[in-house]
């Protein structure tokens, strides 16, 4: 439909197109023990193409955090 011009960003258009995808991933893993407890956190983020389906971006963070108590919520 972007194609043909049935959608796109044009201001007569009442329909609009998608250009990309931004998904994301948490993934997480804690660990307590007798001197502390440890959280690590990864995020993951990837842009998706939406014509073609093709990964375009792909990016990751990583955080650790430890403490005595529950470092979460902190």
């Amino acid at each position: 439909m972007k194609r043909e011009g049935l959608v796109g960003s044009s201001s007569d258009k009442v329909l609009l197109g998608v250009d990309y995808f931004l998904t994301g991933e948490l993934t997480g893993l804690s660990q307590a023990g007798s001197s502390g407890q440890s959280d690590y956190i990864l995020y993951t983020f990837r842009l998706i193409d939406a014509e073609s389906s093709l990964e375009v971006w792909e990016d990751f963070e990583e955080i650790k955090k430890e403490g005595l108590e529950d470092v979460a919520y902190r």
